[in-house]
C-alpha cells in the first residue's frame, strides 16, 4: 500500500535499524519511522506479515555497529516483532534472543512461524560459521518462544559432522550454515546446507 520497509546489510552505509517510508509518489518519497537494531546488531532481514500488520526483523552481531551495550552485557541477537497498522508509530510487540552475541541469517514467516537461520546457546564456535533452523511461535508476538530447532549433526560444540558431512568432494573440510529458500510454486521451505 505504497509503504517500503528497508533494512541495511553491509559496510557504508548501513543504517543499523529498520526504516519505514511512505513511497507512494515516487518523486516525492517521505521517511515515516525508524526502528533501531538491538545495541551491537545490524537488522538485515525483514519480513511484513500483511494480514496482521506485524513487522518481524532480525538482530545480527555486527562488530561494525557504532552503538555498542554497555560494557560486559551481549548483543540481544534474535527475532523482533513490531505492529505496523500505523506506520508512523510502530510499537514494539515482542524479541526473542536466540543466542546472545549471535547471529541470524535470513528467514521465512508464516502467520504464525518465524522460520530463522540462527545461531544458539548450543551452537559450536565460530559462532557466524554454524547455524541451525530455529522455529519461532509468534501466534502472540508479545511473547514469540522457540518452537524447535533443526540442525545437522556437527553444529553444537562437541559434535562431530557424520562421517559424509566431514570433507567436501574437493577434500576442504564442510563447514555447515543452513540456508533457507521459500520454493513459491509450492509455497513450502526448504533447507540446504
Amino acid at each position: 500500500n505504497g509503504i517500503a520497509y528497508l533494512g541495511g546489510y553491509n559496510s557504508p552505509p548501513t543504517v543499523f535499524g529498520t526504516l519505514i517510508v511512505d513511497v507512494s509518489d515516487a518523486k516525492n518519497m517521505k521517511p515515516l519511522s525508524f526502528i533501531p537494531c538491538n545495541l551491537g546488531a545490524r537488522c538485515s532481514y525483514l519480513r511484513l506479515n500483511t494480514k496482521r500488520n506485524i513487522l518481524v526483523f532480525d538482530h545480527d552481531t555486527s562488530a561494525s555497529n557504532p552503538v555498542k551495550p554497555p560494557t560486559g552485557e551481549p548483543v540481544q541477537a534474535g527475532f523482533s516483532f513490531y505492529d505496523v497498522s500505523d506506520p508512523r508509530n510502530p510499537v514494539k510487540l515482542g524479541h526473542i534472543t536466540t543466542a546472545p552475541n549471535g547471529v541470524t541469517h535470513g528467514f521465512e514467516i508464516d502467520d504464525n512461524f518465524v522460520y530463522g537461520c540462527a545461531s544458539t546457546p548450543s551452537t559450536k564456535s565460530p559462532v557466524g560459521s554454524h547455524q541451525e533452523l530455529v522455529i519461532i511461535d509468534y501466534a502472540n508476538p508479545r511473547v514469540p518462544k522457540l518452537a524447535a530447532t533443526f540442525r545437522f549433526p556437527g553444529l553444537h560444540a562437541g559434535e562431530l559432522p557424520d562421517p559424509q558431512n566431514r570433507v567436501n568432494p574437493d577434500v576442504r573440510q564442510v563447514f555447515i550454515q543452513m540456508r533457507l529458500h521459500l520454493n513459491p510454486l509450492v509455497g513450502k521451505l526448504a533447507v540446504s546446507q
